[in-house]
């Protein structure tokens, strides 16, 4: 075998060898990557997922302060129309003649139009 022979051959097993070693450094190195990029994207959707209930919780709070208020306003709508029925019949009691509310005071119930049809949603 010549010197020139020998070389290429030589070069040749330590191309294969060096090419053998990527691949098995690779292979072993895949699934810590996968784990890496996996562990990434579900830090990132439990950031989404923690956001997602803060604003839900945010909204929650919205829903029962509006509650709250359309519940004390209908306290006072319930007692302001008893007052002003008190009043009506005590004029009414004491031969005073009652005058007609105005229409543009009539209270619509809510999900009802003034037409007395359903409101729209």
């Amino acid at each position: 075998m010549s010197s020139d022979s020998l070389g290429v051959l030589l070069a040749l097993i330590v191309a294969f060898g060096t090419s053998l070693a990527s691949a098995v450094t690779a292979w072993r190195r895949a699934p810590q990557e996968n784990i890496d990029s996996l562990s990434v994207r579900l830090d990132k959707s439990d950031a989404r997922a923690d956001k997602a209930d803060a604003r839900t919780t945010e909204l929650e709070k919205k829903v029962a302060e509006r509650d709250s208020v359309i519940d004390h306003l209908d306290r006072w709508q319930l007692a302001a129309r008893t007052y002003i029925a008190t009043l009506r019949n005590t004029l009414a009691d004491n031969g005073i003649q009652v005058p007609a509310p105005p229409a543009e005071l009539e209270i619509v119930p809510r999900g009802v139009s003034a037409d007395g049809e359903a409101a729209p949603r």
